[in-house]
């Protein structure tokens, strides 16, 4: 039977993706209790995401997370959104001082935290070090190549740079 229909395509692809046991995008899903311990229990790799709708900083590490999961789509990363103004039990739980945490775990062993960052090389390299990947790029390919770095600037030192 043809598949003239690309939701029909999409579908069947996903379908035999997962028979087959081969690697998933980055997936994000709200965060739920029993979702984050059944990965931890299959000692996937889970990116906790503290996120709040009304939060600017959220959106540009949004972006980020988007890009790479274009330029990775077999990572296996499951991110788990954690509604920061609704979901304040679990807020606590990771310990997030604020929204636009991120808390990475690979089953149940915690191995990455950050708080407000936004620079694209340094995500990168937090997704590429949960899921176990030293030689990939830490920085997405339309970074400055090598040697032409800029220093590193937070968000807030950006936000307030002269240009």
């Amino acid at each position: 039977m043809p598949l003239n229909n690309p939701i029909q395509a999409t579908l069947l692809a996903t379908i035999l993706l997962s028979a087959t046991g081969a690697a998933q995008a980055l997936t994000f899903e709200p965060f739920t209790e029993a979702r984050f311990r059944t990965l931890q229990a299959e000692n996937k790799p889970i990116l906790i995401d503290i996120n709040a709708k009304w939060c600017s900083t959220c959106k540009a590490q949004g972006l980020v997370l988007d890009s790479y999961q274009r330029q990775y789509p077999n990572s296996g990363i499951t991110a788990l959104k954690v509604d920061f103004d609704t979901q304040k039990r679990w807020v606590t739980h990771f310990k997030a001082p604020r929204q636009s945490t991120f808390v990475s775990f690979k089953g149940t062993e915690q191995v990455g935290f950050s708080v407000a960052e936004t620079r694209a090389g340094d995500i990168f390299k937090q997704l590429d070090t949960l899921r176990g990947v030293t030689t990939a790029p830490s920085r997405p390919a339309s970074s400055a190549p090598s040697g032409t770095e800029q220093p590193k600037v937070g968000f807030f030192e950006r936000l307030f740079q002269r240009s």
